[in-house]
């Protein structure tokens, strides 16, 4: 019993495992499915704000790009850059550049910063095709970012060409009327600090800060995620800017770039959350990747690490209260079983005590009935063959006393009668003689016992064979005339 109850609770243990390991891997994946959403609302209210601010800005380029206009010659060569910077001054933007159209490019001619002077835009993507469209039409047309308005054009914020380590809000304004496009831009720190406060990075940080089991949060570009310039770390120096960095927000420490990648390309083709445990680092993690995916906006991946210790430490917690709930359980059950063994076996022993002495030939023992289950009826059974044996051992014993008293008194009479007597086997060999057959034909009886003696006469040979078949039984021969034809034949 206490194997069996041992096995159950291993069993329970074993199954215990596999579904609290699942259902905690399911609640880890709800939470940072949950997490990830929160994340992608709070990024998309942000995104609210930053668009509110985004305008703001727009707007005061746009004027600042109508009072360059009307202050600077339609000509680019009768225009300085020391022209450009007193005018940026005086219109409180930070930088004027002026952009040409070249053969198969548009470049920055003219500049109050030396740094954007030369620079091409044939490499933007859609901004290239906005001065395009500024240049043809004089408004632009198929670009849906940024803010598009009379003559004017201005693209969100982003890292500075020039100057990487800076973000900037520029405004582009062609009226027609001249050679150039007139770009007024704002860099300061405020547009820098309201960017990162917009920043899903904030959110993030709070995220990892509120949740000590959530690792690393990260946002993916799935469009440049894992191209052949993306670094180990997430970092790109092709793909750097705002809208195409493969890493949008959060950090990529915990990455496994084949793995992740693969995750990524799935998540987004299916719509589903992609999870999996792997070892990053020497640390086991679980990794899930959630789609993004937010109206008239490219969809993009978050992908949430959670520390497997959260999950492997309340397994710990649950495998020792079972396993200290499972040995006391059995520590109860091998005491039942002693105490309930014991009860049923003492009967038992009691049984096999007393069928022991029967054996033996004590047919005098008699168990004590106590109950009426089964051991009861079975030593009502027991003791009425006990009875019954001693009642039949008793009559045989009479009956072999009697027997042998019998026997003695046959073998008297044999003995002491005068005729000689001695009888056979079926085979025809002596088994006994009496003191007549002695001394009448002069053999012991251990002379004569055993062996098969000659002594039936010729003529009744053939009676003494068919008597023989007859009768298989053991014949008697004591016939005075016949044993003393045969000896008178042996003396012959």
């Amino acid at each position: 019993m206490s194997v069996s109850v041992l096995f159950i609770l291993l069993l329970n243990i074993t199954l215990n495992f596999y579904t609290t390991q699942e259902n905690l891997r399911q609640d880890s994946e709800t939470k940072m499915v949950m997490a990830a959403t929160q994340i992608a609302i709070t990024v998309e209210q942000t995104e609210f704000s930053s668009t509110y601010v985004d305008g703001v800005f727009g707007d005061l380029l746009r004027v600042a790009s109508v009072n360059a206009a009307k202050a600077l010659d339609p000509d680019i060569n009768n225009i300085t850059n020391e022209e450009l910077g007193a005018l940026s001054r005086e219109l409180g933007v930070d930088h004027i550049s002026l952009l040409i159209q070249t053969e198969n490019d548009i470049v920055v001619a003219r500049s109050s910063e030396a740094e954007e002077i030369g620079l091409s835009t044939r490499s933007w993507g859609y901004w290239y095709t906005a001065f395009q469209e500024l240049f043809k039409y004089t408004q632009v047309r198929s670009v849906k970012e940024g803010q598009t308005g009379n003559h004017f054009w201005s693209g969100p914020f982003e890292f500075s060409t020039a100057r990487p380590e800076f973000i900037d809000k520029w405004g582009y304004y062609y009226d027609g009327k001249r050679n150039y496009i007139i770009d007024p831009y704002i860099r300061s720190s405020n547009i820098k600090d309201f960017v990162k406060i917009t920043s899903p990075d904030v959110v993030v940080e709070q995220t990892l800060e509120s949740n000590s089991r959530i690792l690393e949060v990260t946002g993916i570009n799935p469009e440049t995620f894992g191209n052949i310039y993306m670094e180990r770390d997430g970092t790109d120096r092709i793909h750097y800017k705002l809208g195409n960095r493969p890493v949008k927000f959060g950090t990529y420490d915990y990455g496994s770039l084949e793995e992740d990648q693969a995750a990524v390309k799935q998540s987004v083709a299916t719509g589903d959350s992609v999870v999996f445990v792997t070892t990053v680092n020497g640390k086991k993690v679980m990794k899930s990747f959630i789609p993004i995916k937010i109206e008239n906006k490219a969809p993009y991946v978050i992908s949430v690490v959670m520390d497997y210790e959260a999950i492997s430490s309340v397994m710990r917690e649950q495998m020792i209260s079972l396993v200290a709930i499972s040995l006391v359980l059995l520590e109860i059950v091998i005491f039942g079983s002693y105490i309930v063994a014991g009860y049923f076996t003492k009967p038992i022993q009691a049984i096999l005590g007393t069928v022991n002495e029967v054996a033996d030939g004590n047919f005098d023992r008699r168990l004590e009935v106590t109950s009426r289950d089964e051991l009861g009826q079975l030593s009502c059974r027991i003791n009425a063959m006990t009875r019954n044996l001693g009642h039949y051992t008793s009559q045989l014993k009479q009956m072999v006393d009697e027997h042998q008293s019998v026997k003695e008194y046959l073998e008297s009479v044999i003995n002491q009668t005068a005729d000689a007597i001695h009888t056979t086997d079926i085979e025809g060999k002596v088994i006994s003689v009496n003191k007549a057959f002695e001394q009448l034909y002069g053999w012991k009886s251990y002379e004569a016992i055993g062996r098969k003696l000659d002594i039936v006469p010729p003529e009744l040979e053939d009676e003494e064979k068919r008597t023989a078949e007859a009768s298989p039984r053991r014949r008697t021969a004591g016939s005075d005339r016949n044993c003393a034809k045969a000896k008178g034949r042996q003396h012959d």
